[in-house]
């Protein structure tokens, strides 16, 4: 009898910065859609949002290529290639 071996535990570290977001960058924001928004983060560093955003996206309409391309191009951007095609959880 073999015994199956479990995979260790994933852990992962990082901080959290609070940005103080520019008037005139929380305007545009307010004003834009759902797919902008997640660029205007990306470009301010906001990327907690960027990401949620984008999640939020994908989650609810998940055959949509366009948010496929953007979620690769995102993690990529930030070095993340190894998650890129993780599925999403909620």
């Amino acid at each position: 009898m073999t015994q199956e071996k479990t995979p260790p535990p994933v852990f992962v570290e990082g901080t959290i910065h609070r940005v103080v977001q520019d008037r005139a960058i929380a305007a545009q924001i307010e004003s834009a859609s759902p797919q902008q928004k997640v660029e205007l983060y990306a470009q301010n560093g906001i990327w907690f949002d960027a990401l949620t955003t984008l999640a939020n996206l994908r989650l609810a309409n998940p055959q949509d290529p366009a948010l496929t391309s953007d979620w690769d191009s995102l993690l990529r951007s930030v070095g993340l290639e190894d998650v890129v095609t993780a599925p999403l959880v909620k």
